[in-house]
């Protein structure tokens, strides 16, 4: 099937770098060529404090859930270039928490 949307809201950062190039590669398949790509996560700063308080975070984050779930991913890893990578061109991005949030807007330009 084909879908106009794709919806990945604090999924793709439960992967890490290989397997995220595969799922990216799979959903990005199932995409018609003028679709819209809406990925919310968590991220990093690129520095003070915010950068700090977020790296604590995710190292937290991280820990926990490879205990409690065996989560396979160890750190982030931004889906961009990836996603990028499929004809996806980010037109917004908002940002909460000081940075440690993310929700983006992708859009798929018809070839």
């Amino acid at each position: 099937q084909r879908f106009d949307a794709i919806v990945t809201y604090f999924f793709l950062d439960c992967f890490p770098p290989e397997e995220l190039t595969a799922v990216i590669d799979q959903l990005a398949g199932c995409a018609t060529d003028d679709a819209i790509w809406l990925v919310a996560d968590f991220a990093l700063p690129a520095r003070g404090v915010a950068c700090w308080r977020a790296r604590a975070a995710h190292y937290l984050m991280y820990a926990f859930f490879r205990r409690a779930v065996a989560l396979p991913a160890r750190r982030l890893t931004p889906p961009d270039e990836r996603l990028r990578s499929h004809g996806f061109e980010r037109s917004s991005r908002r940002e909460f928490s000081l940075g440690l949030l993310h929700a983006d807007v992708w859009e798929r330009a018809p070839r």
